[in-house]
């Protein structure tokens, strides 16, 4: 459902335990901010080392790879929940509405209210 220019190799952080360190704490904390050197920490790796050994490995930078994470989570929530899209924004991590709703363009090729719109109305046929 999501779109990367790249493709994303998941299994990534299943082989490599400095990515899994990662990924199992952004997965808890995704909607607090973490840099790039926050997560070079976690891993235990210096940051434009960590870097690379995230885009080599994982395919995608870790700057993309947490707006799809996010971005997901904020699926997820639209589908599940009735709250206004900001609020679904700001829940996932993103600092502002403007990059939530450019971001998620960007990646599920759909702007955010007519995603919300089509669910909605999903439902409601569901319903009848």
């Amino acid at each position: 459902m999501l779109w990367s220019s790249k493709p994303i190799n998941t299994e990534a952080f299943d082989y490599f335990p400095a990515l899994k360190r990662v990924r199992e704490y952004f997965e808890k904390n995704y909607s607090e901010p973490i840099s790039l050197s926050d997560a070079a920490r976690l891993a235990g790796l210096e940051t434009k080392h960590f870097s690379k050994v995230f885009s080599r490995n994982v395919g995608i930078g870790f700057k993309e790879w947490t707006d799809i994470v996010r971005v997901e989570k904020a699926i997820d929530a639209i589908r599940r929940e009735e709250q206004s899209l900001s609020t679904i924004g700001f829940a996932v991590g993103f600092q502002n509405l403007r990059t939530f709703q450019r971001v998620f363009k960007k990646h599920a090729r759909s702007r955010a209210r007519d995603f919300k719109r089509d669910v909605l109305h999903q439902f409601q046929n569901k319903a009848s």
